[in-house]
């Protein structure tokens, strides 16, 4: 596939078949379980593997199916990073947050520039770098309610700012009370909507506007 190096599709007749590769785990999906079953075989014969069986993680995303639909979500990882940073949240067990990020939050990188010492001592031992990238990853994958927050605090990686860390905090605090959403496919009828929308010169440091875009 042009648009993923790891995916490998294959078309036959009105059949297709699709093997996803990462690393050392493979996922195999296609129309015919007989033939699944055969691409599997010449898989076992040339290498060693284990056969899992039936889908349920994948690259930690759990996978659920039923008669509805299918649904992917990281609730595992997203627990774990919770579990992880806990003593961040320290004292904020009551708060709650129904969206990732405050409306129309403007952060300034020169912002270090009249932060407090107690202010940029924080901001310094914050593991911002790790908690963000950690959130990258989710968002890529079941979390596109994150992206644009992830986005918006990932450009401040390099010198992050107190008001950026506090930004953080809310944003996992927002996935305490969400961690087991993700994304649901169900229907066979493919109809796609597509929306987008920009803010102009919405950077307040480099001037230059934020794309933002949702396909339902």
């Amino acid at each position: 596939c042009v648009l993923d190096n790891c995916l490998f599709v294959k078309e036959e007749d009105d059949e297709t078949y699709l093997i996803s590769l990462y690393v050392d785990d493979i996922l195999v999906a296609g129309t015919d379980e007989r033939k699944i079953e055969e691409i599997k075989h010449e898989f076992t014969t040339r290498y060693e593997m284990k056969d899992l069986g039936e889908l349920n993680y994948y690259l930690g995303m759990k996978v659920t199916r039923t008669a509805e639909y299918v649904k992917l979500d990281q609730h595992r990882y997203c627990l774990d990073i919770l579990a992880k940073y806990d003593y961040l949240l320290q004292g904020l067990e009551n708060k709650n947050y129904s969206t990732p990020m405050e409306r129309d939050l403007k952060l300034r990188k020169f912002e270090s520039e009249s932060m407090t010492d107690r202010q940029t001592d924080y901001a310094e031992q914050f593991p911002y770098q790790n908690i963000v990238g950690a959130l990258l990853y989710l968002s890529i994958n079941t979390r596109p309610d994150i992206s644009y927050s992830v986005g918006v605090l990932a450009r401040f990686s390099k010198s992050p700012t107190f008001r950026a860390c506090k930004a953080v905090l809310r944003l996992l605090i927002y996935l305490r009370g969400t961690a087991d959403r993700g994304i649901c496919y169900s229907g066979d009828d493919l109809k796609i909507f597509a929306y987008s929308d920009a803010d102009w010169a919405g950077d307040l440091d480099s001037r230059r506007s934020t794309t933002g875009y949702v396909v339902y």
